[in-house]
């Protein structure tokens, strides 16, 4: 009897001498595990290529994509040159044209056109009155522009632009019937002393009969 109790626990003594060594063969078998991910996973990161890493940075990305937006030197030189070539030459139109009373692209600070003024005169076709400018056309009467139209349009016309003249004409031709006339005289004084009256618009020209 007491080699049975002996014998048991002998046995026992075995089992629990085994268990120790099972649980160390499986720490170690664990522990190879990691260190194999852990060098696959090193492995991994030295094989990738460097661009996911800067790809994944966010300031890296908008550092990149904003000097991918910038323009070039060059190019900005270039778009200044064109711009202030444009302004030269719009400017340098009208010194080197031979009209001298419209200064629209002028430098008006140098200007010795600015304090002067045209005049400016209209006549019309009518059922009675005096002959008209060109001395051939019966019945004419002379219009006040500032009752009929804007005094912008009226000091346009004192400053000798031409082209709201042909407006002006080509408007009021194109309300009457073929046989009335409008008669307009534009004078404006030379830019330069003595400051001689020119004719720019001759009032005995029918405007109705030009074409525009």
């Amino acid at each position: 009897m007491k080699q049975s109790v002996v014998s048991n626990d002998s046995s026992h003594g075995s089992k629990a001498n085994l268990s120790p060594s099972s649980s160390q063969e499986q720490a170690v078998n664990t522990l190879a595990s990691s260190s194999k991910d852990l060098k696959a996973l090193t492995q991994d990161q030295q094989d990738s290529p460097p661009t996911h890493h800067n790809l994944s940075n966010p300031t890296a990305s908008a550092s990149l994509n904003k000097n991918s937006s910038t323009p070039s030197p060059r190019i900005s030189l270039l778009i200044l040159l064109i711009f202030f070539s444009a302004q030269m030459w719009a400017a340098g139109s009208y010194y080197w044209g031979d009209y001298p009373w419209d200064e629209r692209f002028s430098w008006r600070m140098f200007s010795t056109v600015r304090s002067l003024s045209c005049q400016v005169q209209m006549w019309e076709s009518s059922e009675q009155g005096p002959l008209c400018p060109d001395g051939q056309t019966a019945h004419c009467t002379q219009v006040r522009l500032s009752s009929r139209y804007h005094m912008v349009w009226v000091n346009l016309l004192k400053r000798g632009r031409r082209q709201v003249l042909e407006k002006l004409a080509q408007q009021e031709c194109t309300q009457r019937q073929a046989h009335e006339a409008i008669f307009i005289n534009l004078t404006c004084p030379s830019p330069e002393p003595p400051h001689q009256a020119i004719t720019i618009q001759s009032p005995t020209v029918n405007l109705c009969e030009q074409k525009w």
